[in-house]
């Protein structure tokens, strides 16, 4: 049975390129009938699968119908903190999580955060493990050959944190950005930015700045009693000491 889906949804995944088959597919309520086989779906078709959910998210129709599915985000959501899943499936996981995000007329902000936050120490855990042991996470088909490894792990890193930084930006609330904040730091997100100082990425470097600034205004604007050094050299390595020591 599992090897009939398999060869169906390649089949699907070429037909949906089509225009006027992929929105007949969604007038179907095709998007039901993926809900309903997610429990068949295993490592080897998983790519596959997440390829015709992608292609249905360049619709809006599409998109508006996953996001209000539950069963189908938080697929999204274990897939991509799923371990033993092969890195492209985690990373193209990662980037439909992404892609839901922004849809705000649907919150999917809140609907990705709420999938996601069960999973967020697997999640970590699964990110260090990719990038201290890369050539175990690349695929588990030996028979399929990847390009450029070294860059899909970065991709990978770099998909991570778009969503990381694009769920803290589209938080408005001051107090849910500083629980996010901290939930992220026990799990471990800094070893995260130390790992892959050496990827030689200006892209990555870059998603890590910018967290690390929401980071400090965050825990600054929490802490009014925090003392400020600005009038001596070494003042931000003083600063830096107080907020990682809290």
């Amino acid at each position: 049975e599992r090897k009939k889906i398999s060869q169906a949804l390649y089949q699907l995944e070429k037909l949906l390129r089509q225009l006027e088959l992929c929105q007949q597919f969604l007038i179907d309520d095709g998007i039901h009938t993926f809900t309903e086989i997610i429990p068949q779906i295993d490592d080897n078709t998983a790519y596959v699968f997440l390829r015709c959910i992608k292609t249905l998210l360049n619709h809006e129709q599409g998109r508006i119908t996953i996001m209000d599915d539950v069963n189908m985000v938080r697929y999204l959501c274990s897939t991509t903190s799923n371990t033993g899943a092969p890195l492209r499936v985690r990373l193209l996981s990662t980037e439909l999580l992404l892609l839901l995000t922004y849809i705000n007329d649907h919150d999917g902000r809140d609907k990705v955060v709420v999938q996601l936050e069960p999973y967020y120490s697997q999640w970590f855990s699964s990110i260090e493990k990719a990038i201290s042991s890369p050539e175990s996470m690349l695929t588990q088909n030996t028979s399929v050959i990847l390009p450029k490894p070294q860059q899909q792990l970065t991709d990978y890193c770099l998909s991570t944190l778009f969503l990381i930084n694009s769920i803290i930006q589209v938080t408005t609330s001051y107090g849910e950005k500083e629980v996010l904040i901290k939930k992220f730091k026990e799990c471990g997100i800094h070893r995260m930015f130390y790992k892959t100082k050496d990827f030689g990425s200006c892209l990555l470097d870059d998603e890590i700045r910018k967290y690390k600034e929401v980071e400090e205004e965050i825990i600054t604007r929490s802490s009014p009693e925090l003392p400020t050094f600005l009038d001596i050299s070494y003042g931000s390595i003083l600063k830096t000491l107080i907020l990682e020591t809290r």
